[in-house]
């Protein structure tokens, strides 16, 4: 079986998602995003090759910029610079019958109940 982890920051973060809405078939209006993934930090290397993108709170500014192309962007795609938290958490985070936030805790690797 894979490891579980959790995953954050050794601070507090504030999450944005950006995206864009558009109109179903049906008439419904949904809204899309994409998750950018780039190499992963060292600290994270043992869980994964690769990691959403967190964007530096500097580059905000210019991640928004309604006019911002691809190449005006390419210093949000530098580490942002915090440390970062994993540890092992139990299988049961996996399951709607644990919704408890005891789920997320660290695990010692004994089976569940």
């Amino acid at each position: 079986m894979k490891s579980l982890f959790s995953i954050s920051r050794s601070c507090e973060i504030n999450c944005r998602t950006r995206g864009d809405q558009h109109t179903t078939a049906e008439g419904q209006t949904e809204e899309a995003f994409a998750i950018i993934t780039v190499p992963a930090l060292p600290a994270l290397q043992h869980i994964h090759e690769r990691m959403p993108l967190v964007l530096d709170r500097s580059h905000w500014p210019l991640w928004w910029h309604p006019h911002a192309r691809r190449p005006h962007l390419d210093p949000c795609f530098q580490p942002a610079d915090f440390s970062w938290e994993s540890f092992s958490v139990s299988p049961q985070v996996n399951s709607t019958r644990y919704n408890t936030p005891e789920a997320v805790l660290p695990w010692d690797g004994t089976a569940p109940d």
